[in-house]
């Protein structure tokens, strides 16, 4: 009868321990997907009770903590609100997959809200030379500045560009033209495609060293 029951004994505790082994995988597995398709914003404050808030567009914002707060995010573009005291501070951040991005906001500070103006664009004449419309050199003006607010330079670097052409196959003349080049935001290079019809419609790729789209201005 002792058999017996030391023997169920062992086989519960064997049965909690796989129980437990396998909530330990899941959680590991979890833990490295979520690293895997997101990134950190780690931000804080000198003011230790400061609310830290987070919100993108058309979504209600979220509670980080006070004081100093971290989250994994979805790879995008965010508004961070830190306030105390009666008074706020917002900052728009890029958030890029598996990269950190680290923040330091004050109630009070004075920070100017970033425009499309405020970032000098060199080189931008040489993809007009090359078939792109102002109203669509304008357009991709802003999709960089959407999608790096706080760069302060950017160079278009179209002295190795090239000039392709997609034919829409109806022999209706509604061709589209894609140049490729070389594009430095601050310090970071990209490679980028432009590709263009008409004189409105217009797509900017930017993509990273290792091959991924770090912007793609039509999503």
């Amino acid at each position: 009868m002792r058999s017996v029951t030391d023997k169920r004994l062992v086989l519960a505790i064997y049965g909690v321990l796989m129980v437990v082994v396998l909530f330990c995988g899941y959680s590991i597995f979890n833990d490295v997907r979520i690293r895997a398709a997101t990134g950190v914003l780690k931000v804080s404050s000198t003011n230790k009770q400061a609310v830290i808030s987070i919100s993108r567009g058309g979504y209600q914002a979220n509670y980080l903590g006070r004081g100093s707060a971290a989250a994994h995010l979805q790879p995008g573009q965010y508004l961070v609100m830190v306030s105390a005291s009666g008074q706020s501070v917002t900052r728009l951040v890029q958030v890029v997959k598996q990269q950190t991005k680290q923040l330091t906001l004050n109630p009070g500070d004075s920070v100017p809200f970033p425009t499309a103006s405020g970032i000098n664009f060199s080189g931008i004449s040489g993809l007009v030379s090359r078939g792109i419309s102002a109203t669509q050199a304008t357009k991709v003006e802003l999709a960089i500045f959407k999608f790096s607010p706080r760069v302060q330079e950017v160079n278009f670097d179209t002295s190795t560009s090239q000039t392709l052409i997609k034919n829409d196959g109806a022999g209706n003349g509604n061709n589209q033209f894609v140049i490729s080049f070389v594009v430095s935001l601050d310090s970071k290079a990209y490679n980028a495609t432009i590709t263009y019809s008409g004189i409105n419609d217009v797509q900017l790729l930017l993509i990273n060293a290792d091959g991924t789209v770090a912007l793609n201005s039509n999503t």
